[in-house]
């Protein structure tokens, strides 16, 4: 009798458990829409460009806070030209600006960075390169970055900028 009880309360307590559990998955996928926000403000790049590139990380090991990291990194590299970044690139075959003389973006030179990485053997000349494109998180891109260009463009948005940028008011209100 001891065990149909406490199975009843157990049963009893189940859909409070399940709101519960509710309830945090929303305050999570909030938080999380929140963070990609100001990761998108911090790196200049789209919220659904930073989505592909959290799952291209999550499947290679590597995390979207790495990946936010090798992207500031790397547009500081960009914009102040950093001589060890830009030899780099011109191992690479990459320019850091466009065919107008304009900046190339950090997700648009991470994917041609990508290309590259994926056709050349590892070692040490890619890890070099890495760390002077992406500072210290560079080795931990290389996964990332080996899959090549393509794998990181078919993947699907999951995070819209809007959705972001609502979780954001959303966040700044309850606090």
């Amino acid at each position: 009798k001891q065990v149909s009880g406490a199975s009843g309360a157990l049963g009893a307590l189940a859909p409070l458990l399940s709101a519960a559990g509710l309830g945090a998955m929303a305050g999570a996928a909030i938080n999380a829409a929140d963070d990609m926000n100001d990761l998108s403000q911090k790196t200049g790049v789209s919220v659904e460009q930073l989505s592909r590139f959290q799952q291209a990380a999550n499947a290679s090991g590597t995390t979207i806070e790495g990946v936010g990291a090798a992207m500031v990194k790397l547009n500081r590299n960009l914009a102040t030209r950093n001589d060890q970044a830009t030899a780099a690139l011109t191992s690479l075959g990459i320019s850091a600006t466009d065919a107008s003389g304009k900046l190339k973006s950090a997700d648009a030179v991470m994917l041609e960075v990508a290309e590259r990485f994926s056709r050349m053997e590892d070692g040490a000349t890619k890890s070099a390169a890495a760390q002077a494109l992406f500072g210290k998180a560079g080795a931990d891109m290389i996964p990332l970055l080996n899959g090549g260009r393509q794998a990181i463009e078919q993947l699907d948005a999951t995070m819209t900028g809007k959705f972001a940028k609502g979780a954001d008011n959303l966040n700044d209100k309850l606090v």
